[in-house]
């Protein structure tokens, strides 16, 4: 219950009382002990009973509606189906109930009206049904839900499971929606008319909207949605656009920290399939986050669609295996994207582009930086602006606009250059020989997965970390974890010509002591180490003390042998 929200003066004169005076206002706790839906006899007179003296989730709640003042409902263990109809709530109430409540099919769950205070702990809701809202209507008021999971919920109009309207405030975390379904938007959530809904570690599986937003819909002027360690999968809008999330008509979307994968918008002329942000003044922002096979038919955007004067800006996040490109921004739209790896997106039948595609009137625009596009882009001749902000690695598969990449840009590479590793499912590591490797000199703090970026990090998603194992077993080494086939900075005394610390590939037998990827001594040396003299390794015997300390200690940047400058 949320008793402090009372108001200091109130809450004094209570404690003063100790409430003796006014037995009204007390705070109630009813509990309940039967699955049963029953009304309570005699509403107002402090007691949770029926006409069979059971105290049912009815009965607790229409008690607490009689009764002014906060109150808690806890005990239900047992499954609850609702036959009287929906629950409705316009005062403060918590509700702890580690059950299921289902609606049958025949009305919502919960009914929140303006002004109400509702916290849930814990409760599955099914079953639901209304014109709006399947399970939930809030109206105005203020929720929050902890642990609590929506699944087969069903709205006629919008929000298959929850719909917040009139300007409410709805915080969830650590819960699930699936299987929820939409007559028209929200196939999960639907948030209209300036209304606040935050997710926080929530799945929102599975979910279907005839319109936009398979998965979640937020639209209008002042309605905001925030998305923080979610996931957002397999939802499908199957008649519109936005897949998994849409934003429209000035809306403000904010995603962080989340997985978009696997949605779907099936309808040729639409497309955002992850992610589609719509309309004037509407703005998606999106950080740490990752795009992954995504499916949009013939409108593209299979990772992400901006349109029609929306503002997009993705930064430290990966756009790849989606279906109809990975990004699109067209008809007066904008888009900033920073620190982003656009990789192995595939075209749909009548999509453009493959990682980025540009198009539309000359409003359209983007501004890109420190970003990998290893897939190819297409541009329409009517672009309105093609900024780059610097050094960014750019594929010869690209082809959109190629004069007019900066000098500090890394263009026309082969695409075998950017050493990249498997998909990982969060991010595509690069490897230290990667072209895309410590070349941006002003960094973020942390890359899409966390890990600390130091000047000057790497292009893209993926901050790459060299850390170094003990391949000789002489128990010296950097770090403790594995930076692939080289024994980087083991400076320990054990290291001289005779007693090499390991096997490098073919033809390639020595040290890499100072942990940049390349064979110091022996064998084939590389042009770039080839002047580090053989005679200056023997040296370490001597200063191996000396370097024992800081070959203990993690570094990001490892010591310099100078031969490579």
């Amino acid at each position: 219950m949320n008793t402090a929200r009372l108001a200091p003066g109130a809450l004094t004169l209570a404690l003063g009382f100790s409430l003796a005076w006014s037995p009204t206002a007390r705070a109630a706790t009813h509990t309940v002990n039967s699955g049963a839906d029953a009304h309570d006899a005699i509403p107002g007179d402090g007691v949770c009973a029926t006409a069979a003296v059971l105290c049912t989730l009815r009965a607790a709640v229409e008690e607490t509606e009689a009764t002014p003042g906060p109150d808690t409902i806890d005990g239900v263990d047992e499954p609850i189906t609702l036959t009287l109809g929906v629950l409705t709530i316009t005062d403060t109430l918590t509700i702890v109930a580690a059950t299921t409540v289902d609606a049958g099919g025949a009305s919502r769950i919960f009914d929140v009206l303006p002004g109400a205070d509702l916290d849930v702990v814990g409760m599955t809701m099914t079953g639901g049904m209304s014109p709006g809202g399947g399970a939930m209507r809030i109206d105005g008021a203020t929720v929050g839900l902890s642990t609590c999971t929506f699944t087969d919920n069903h709205a006629t109009g919008a929000g298959g499971a929850i719909w917040a309207i009139g300007g409410a405030e709805v915080a969830i975390g650590v819960s699930a929606f699936a299987a929820n379904t939409a007559g028209t938007l929200g196939g999960a959530i639907a948030v209209e008319t300036g209304s606040t809904v935050e997710l926080t570690s929530t799945d929102v599986m599975g979910n279907t909207a005839d319109a936009a937003g398979g998965g979640l819909l937020v639209a209008g002027p002042s309605s905001t949605l925030t998305v923080a360690d979610g996931a957002i999968s397999g939802n499908t809008s199957t008649a519109d656009t936005g897949g998994g999330i849409a934003a429209l008509a000035g809306a403000s979307l904010s995603v962080e920290r989340s997985a978009i994968t696997g949605n779907t918008a099936p309808v040729s002329a639409f497309g955002g399939a992850g992610i589609r942000v719509d309309g004037a003044g509407a703005v998606a922002t999106i950080d740490r986050s990752v795009f992954a096979s995504n499916s949009a038919d013939g409108g593209g955007g299979g990772g992400v669609l901006a349109s029609a004067g929306a503002a997009l800006t993705l930064t430290n996040s990966t756009v790849t295996a989606n279906v109809g490109g990975g990004v699109k921004v067209i008809t007066d739209a904008s888009a900033t994207l920073t620190h982003v790896t656009i990789a192995g997106n595939l075209p749909s039948a009548g999509s453009t582009g493959v990682g980025l595609s540009i198009e539309g009137t000359s409003g359209s625009g983007v501004t890109l930086g420190s970003s990998i596009f290893a897939d190819g882009g297409g541009c329409s001749p009517t672009i309105g602006s093609f900024i780059t902000a610097g050094f960014n690695v750019v594929t010869s598969a690209w082809s959109c606009m190629p004069g007019l990449w900066g000098f500090d840009d890394v263009t026309g590479l082969d695409p075998s250059a950017l050493k990249f590793m498997p998909f990982d499912g969060a991010v595509i590591p690069i490897s230290p020989l990667s072209a895309a490797a410590e070349i941006v000199p002003v960094c973020p703090s942390v890359d899409q997965i966390g890990t600390p970026r130091d000047a000057p990090c790497d292009a893209g998603a993926y901050e790459q970390i060299l850390e170094c194992t003990d391949v000789d077993g002489d128990g010296y080494a950097i770090d403790g974890g594995a930076c692939g086939p080289v024994d980087c900075n083991d400076d320990d005394a054990s290291i001289y010509p005779f007693k090499l610390e390991r096997i490098g590939a073919p033809g390639q037998i020595g040290v890499d002591d100072n942990c940049n990827g390349f064979i110091d001594i022996c064998g084939a040396i590389p042009l770039k180490d080839a002047a580090r003299p053989f005679g200056a390794l023997l040296a370490y015997a001597a200063i191996g003390a000396a370097f024992l300390a800081r070959s203990t200690r993690r570094r990001r940047r490892p010591l310099g042998d100078g031969d490579d400058r």
